[in-house]
């Protein structure tokens, strides 16, 4: 019996592993929800373009601005959609400015741009970025007339994004994580999940999808950021709990190692929340981006 037992045993672990690594994977993976339809005040096309090299058309609101201004792409979070409120008051507070906006969907967020149904911690989603850069050359933009302004997970999307195209001159992340599978970790123990979950729920994610996650490790591009000339401000407040505030101060030390031209505006007002300097420091925040790009984006 004994015999029988121990083999039995390992196989009910192994099934509980199983079980529990493909739960850990669709909650970091499956959207909370479908966002419904809105529309930008003013204004404004609903357009599609390729992600770049992939299958799939990623959906966008183009929102024009003055004549001859440059083009901010605006980037959303994790489980986000350009029809979020915040996201969707972002992208008006940049037309606001002065600035052309296309502000996108990233693909299975929760918006209207679906490719499996499994968002990838900015895996996949750099190609939407990259689609948008893409989209915007189309427009007759050229590259020194592009910035992108990103938010928590777009914000990491996006600095991958940069960091395989080095036409891509300027980037705002704000609250973005050095690496993705320090980030999933970190809030998996913030739940008392065990640590072991992690690696095999992104292994059950590579056997589902395809999807690397482990891959997205924007800190890794101080070396190219610097070589290409791009820019990079980041944000973050020190009692973030979702993304922890390590995460922008190990990126400005490596980029500031490597000799990028980095920004870093380090918050430490403990009422804010994740990402919440925007709203909470509005007119500051919006001085700064401002700044940012008018030095680093071309006017004329």
């Amino acid at each position: 019996m004994f015999f029988i037992a121990v083999p039995l045993g390992l196989l009910a672990l192994l099934g509980i592993l199983i079980f529990a690594s493909a739960k850990a994977y669709d909650i970091l993976s499956l959207p909370k929800e479908h966002y419904p339809p809105t529309t930008p005040t003013g204004q404004f096309e609903d357009v599609m373009f390729p992600s770049r090299g992939l299958n799939y058309k990623v959906h966008a609101f183009y929102m024009p601005g003055q004549a001859g201004a440059p083009a901010l792409i605006n980037v959303h979070g994790w489980r986000s959609s350009r029809h979020s409120k915040p996201d969707m008051d972002r992208a008006i507070a940049l037309r606001d400015l002065g600035y052309n906006v296309l502000s996108i969907d990233l693909q299975d967020n929760g918006g209207d741009t679906v490719e499996d149904g499994r968002l990838s911690m900015g895996y996949k989603e750099r190609y939407d970025v990259l689609g948008a850069f893409d989209y915007l050359l189309a427009r007759g933009f050229t590259s020194n007339k592009i910035g992108i302004v990103s938010i928590s997970m777009g914000a990491s999307t996006s600095l991958m994004a940069a960091g395989g195209d080095p036409r891509i001159k300027a980037i705002w992340a704000d609250s973005g994580y050095a690496r993705a599978d320090s980030v999933v970790a970190e809030q998996a123990q913030a739940f008392g999940v065990p640590g072991f979950i992690v690696p095999t729920g992104m292994l059950w994610g590579v056997l589902l999808t395809g999807d690397r996650v482990w891959e997205v490790t924007p800190i890794n591009f101080a070396d190219s950021f610097a070589a290409n000339k791009q820019a990079v401000y980041i944000v973050h407040d020190e009692f973030d709990k979702l993304v922890l505030y390590h995460h922008g101060v190990d990126m400005n030390a490596a980029f500031q190692k490597a000799g990028v031209d980095v920004t870093f505006w380090g918050l430490t007002d403990p009422d804010l929340g994740h990402a919440e300097a925007e709203t909470k420091y509005h007119d500051e925040y919006y001085r700064r981006l401002d700044a940012f790009f008018k030095k680093h984006l071309d006017w004329s």
